[in-house]
């Protein structure tokens, strides 16, 4: 299966379970020299069962064209020209940088996929469920003596769990296979 073959098929799929998908917050961030956009996520099934999750976006994936300048002060529009110039530029100003990137993401409303968001959920989450956290280390080539690796792979599982309430085991398993092929 190709990788638009198997986005039709997460789409369809995910369409299907009558869930709802809210963005609670966008903030830009730089964690461990990763600039990003952090977004606060819920989702809903009809039964009440509610899975609140955080999700990231690295820039690459925002759109900088066709941004209403307004939105910005006289600093964040000379940052903003800067970045439209040089997009792969290291700017000084992390803080100023990330404000311009939060309000184009706000503004623009350029938001995760429900779909991908729950997609992420399980692929991460089922590989925590079926390794062992040694294993676990060993297939994304972290470190099984560090605390802060134990602490992703627990986050996953916990996930894991909760997206099994959300919308059962065997659709976690559907959308792992599928999230492999994006």
């Amino acid at each position: 299966m190709d990788y638009t073959e198997a986005k039709k098929e997460l789409e369809k799929i995910y369409s299907g379970l009558n869930l709802s998908f809210e963005v609670l917050s966008i903030e830009g961030k730089v964690k461990d020299g990763w600039q990003h956009i952090h977004f606060d996520c819920v989702f809903k099934n009809q039964n009440g069962c509610e899975l609140r999750c955080d999700y990231s976006m690295g820039l690459g994936l925002f759109s900088m064209k066709n941004v209403p300048m307004h939105i910005f002060n006289h600093d964040e529009t000379i940052m903003y020209e800067a970045i439209l110039l040089n997009p792969h530029s290291n700017f000084r100003d992390k803080k100023l940088f990330m404000s311009v990137i939060e309000k184009i993401a706000i503004k623009t409303k350029q938001i995760p996929n429900a779909y991908e968001v729950l997609g992420g959920l399980c692929r991460d989450g089922y590989d925590a469920h079926e390794n062992s956290f040694e294993d676990y280390c060993a297939n994304y080539g972290m470190n099984p003596d560090s605390i802060k690796d134990k602490k992703v792979y627990d986050t996953c599982l916990d996930y894991y769990f909760k997206v099994e309430r959300l919308i059962g085991h065997d659709l976690i398993y559907t959308f792992y296979e599928l999230m492999n092929e994006l």
